[in-house]
């Protein structure tokens, strides 16, 4: 890769098991590309399933191997004006080789107490011209420097938004039943096995309850292992099971009810698009699923169950079974959706930058 002529942008996602910092980059990325149709925005990651994902116009470089050098190459070979950091800092922020001159962002995602305060500690946001935090600050609620705050924006919930094209795609793909209940089950990326493994054990017993319950003509599932998911496949005959769904936004947006780990992204999508969920939180090291998923359960847009197969299965069963339960959980929903930060985000990446091109 060389520099080109126009503005160029450059992402860095540090996943490899997960996809929150690479689908939040791109959905940031799309804005930036509304606001500079001239830019050039690089997606420079560790996960070998991140080109599914990257749309038109922007380039993805995959670097699983040894990220240390291939980061330093990606950002000499293309001299970016703006660089953004996903979630993780820099080891050693003082020795990153931003090229001299380019913007510095920090996408600063809320995490566990112990984590924040480390990424404070680093002193990186300090280095950092804007940072961007995909929360609302009462959300967030951690504490920033002021001169930090000074540099931060509160952009709100960082979501993907579903496409009328995309939603016949996959209404069409899964040959979807009007008036024939639809669960989707995912565990995001899939790639944590200690979670994902027994999540699709629950899964299992969720298909059989509800086959037991409604038949196997009175539902329909279509589940996703997730690109990263390297455990056993399960056996769920007529369902539909899918390594990887690019479209999973429009696949939500058709489902009656959706169960899932509580990941950013998936949280997310759900709640822009106002869809009941059943959560099963997975452990994670840098924030809570947990605390995600009950604020929606306390709202009464969810259900959070333990991940235990037949508390799944009788949980979801129930829910499924119960129209008016649905329909109040559909109702609290809509009523509670999100309106997404992805436009304030961008432009808050952009800076002044933004100014030559936007739409």
């Amino acid at each position: 890769m060389s520099a080109g002529a126009g503005l160029t942008v450059v992402f860095q996602s540090h996943n490899r098991r997960g996809l929150g910092h690479l689908m939040r980059g791109l959905n940031i990325a799309r804005e930036v590309l509304a606001l500079r149709p001239d830019a050039r925005v690089v997606m420079h990651t560790r996960n070998a399933s991140a080109p599914t994902f990257c749309p038109d116009g922007v380039t993805c470089v995959v670097d699983a191997d040894d990220p240390v050098t291939g980061w330093r190459r990606t950002l000499a070979g293309l001299a970016p004006d703006v660089v953004v950091y996903d979630t993780m800092a820099p080891a050693d922020p003082d020795a990153e080789p931003v090229p001299p001159g380019a913007r510095v962002v920090h996408v600063l995602r809320k995490m566990v107490p112990e984590e924040h305060d480390r990424i404070l500690a680093s002193g990186f946001l300090e280095r950092c011209d804007a940072v961007v935090v995909p929360h609302t600050e009462a959300e967030f609620g951690l504490p920033l420097p002021e001169r930090v705050r000074l540099r931060t924006v509160f952009a709100g919930t960082i979501s993907r938004r579903p496409e009328p094209a995309g939603i016949e795609a996959v209404r069409a793909r899964y040959a979807v039943r009007p008036g024939v209940p639809l669960l989707v089950s995912t565990a995001g990326g899939g790639g944590f096995a200690d979670t994902a493994v027994p999540f699709f054990a629950a899964v299992r017993a969720t298909h059989a309850e509800l086959v037991r319950r409604l038949r196997p003509d009175g539902v329909q599932h279509v589940v996703v292992l997730g690109p990263n998911y390297a455990g056993e496949v399960p056996d769920l005959p007529g369902a539909h099971v899918v390594s990887v769904e690019p479209r999973l936004v429009d696949l939500f947006a058709i489902a009656d009810l959706v169960l899932s780990e509580a990941g950013y992204n998936s949280v997310s999508e759900l709640r822009l698009l106002g869809v009941p969920a059943v959560f099963v939180p997975g452990r994670r090291r840098l924030d809570d699923q947990a605390e995600r998923a009950l604020e929606l359960a306390r709202a009464g847009s969810a259900v959070v169950l333990d991940p235990a197969p037949t508390t799944v299965a009788t949980g979801v069963a129930d829910l499924l079974t119960d129209p008016d339960l649905m329909a109040r959980m559909r109702r609290t929903a809509l009523a509670t959706r999100l309106v997404p930060g992805n436009r304030a985000a961008a432009r808050h990446v952009l800076g002044l930058l933004a100014l030559g091109g936007a739409a």
